[in-house]
C-alpha cells in the first residue's frame, strides 16, 4: 500500500487552526466575550469555542456570520488566514 500524500490534510488543518486564531484574536481585540460573539453571529457559544480551538469545521454560512460579526469582510478573510501568527 502506498502512503497517501498528507499535504492537503495538513494544509486544511492549518487553515482551521488559523481561522480559530483569527477569530480569537479579533474577538479579544474587540473586547467581546465568547457569548457576546456567539449572540452577534447567531451561533452557539460551543461553536465559537470549538472554532477558536481549531476543532470546528466551519460551514460557510457559520464562518461568514462569525467573521462579519467581527467586522472582517469575506474579501479580507483569506489575507487574515494567511497572515503569520502574532
Amino acid at each position: 500500500m502506498a502512503i497517501e500524500d498528507t499535504k492537503p490534510l495538513r494544509k486544511y488543518m492549518h487553515t482551521l487552526t488559523r481561522f480559530g486564531e483569527v477569530v480569537r484574536q479579533q474577538r479579544e481585540h474587540e473586547g467581546l466575550s465568547v457569548k457576546a460573539l456567539a449572540e452577534m453571529a447567531g451561533v452557539t457559544t460551543e461553536y465559537v469555542e470549538r472554532a477558536e480551538a481549531g476543532s470546528a469545521e466551519p460551514g460557510l454560512d457559520s464562518a461568514y456570520r462569525v467573521v462579519r460579526a467581527l467586522g472582517i469582510t469575506p474579501v479580507a478573510l483569506p489575507r487574515e488566514l494567511g497572515a503569520s501568527r502574532q
